[in-house]
């Protein structure tokens, strides 16, 4: 799509990813969920947005970081959320065609 720039795409990426992934829960238990969701999307449609409407080679790479600090805000949020539910829920979600009722039963 962007020739020539993979690798660096992927650094612009992984490095907000993994910053963000240490300093957003600290931050983001302060907001409400409803919020937080709607921050999410938001930064995932301006990620998009930038990458396909950004000119030259900073458009994909600004669109990248901002997608690498969606990914890491939308994993909290998941685990965040998981954490309310009963564990037979979260196993029941997780483990996708199988048979759940056998585990505990």
């Amino acid at each position: 799509m962007f020739p020539g720039i993979a690798g660096i795409a992927g650094i612009a990426f992984a490095v907000p990813a993994a910053i963000s992934s240490f300093a957003l829960p600290l931050l983001a238990s302060h907001i409400p969920y409803n919020i937080t969701i709607l921050i999410n999307i938001f930064l995932s449609v301006l990620s998009l947005l930038i990458c396909t409407l950004g000119s030259g080679l900073a458009g994909p790479l600004i669109g990248a970081g901002i997608g690498g600090v969606t990914s890491s805000l939308g994993q909290y949020l998941y685990l965040a959320v998981a954490a309310s539910f009963d564990q037979r829920v979260v196993i029941t979600f997780s483990i996708g065609t199988s048979k759940p009722r056998q585990m505990w039963e």
